[in-house]
């Protein structure tokens, strides 16, 4: 799915996605697992990363037997990545210490582009 490159792209993401997963019949527990990953993913492609030719960026899921798998695409190569961690007082910077808790495995590959997966336990 591309989603367009700016503030509206994390809640299109979580509504498509709400939609294909419901189709399927997760668990809701589940589902607001994978909504808080993919919101977060998705935000952070257009906070920290660069859109596509087309001014987009791209998400794309898929299932196996035991995840639900997520992966997110933008044309940036980002900075350097950095450990999940946050000031106390901070009002951001705590994503991804919760994609971090949800996910039985995530993981950024960077080339020409950032590719993050995620996988959630289903």
């Amino acid at each position: 799915m591309d989603l367009p490159h700016g503030p509206e792209a994390g809640g299109e993401a979580r509504r498509n996605l709400r939609t294909a997963l419901a189709e399927r019949g997760l668990p809701e527990h589940v589902v607001d697992d994978v909504l808080i990953v993919a919101g977060e993913l998705v935000v952070n492609a257009v906070d920290h990363g660069r859109p596509g030719v087309l001014g987009t960026i791209r998400m794309a899921w898929g299932f196996t037997s035991r995840h639900v798998v997520l992966r997110v695409v933008d044309a940036g190569t980002g900075p350097a990545f950095v450990e999940p961690e946050h000031e106390e007082a901070s009002t951001r910077g705590r994503g991804l210490m919760m994609v971090d808790v949800i996910c039985d495995d995530w993981a950024v590959d960077r080339g020409d582009s950032t590719v993050v997966t995620a996988c959630i336990q289903r």
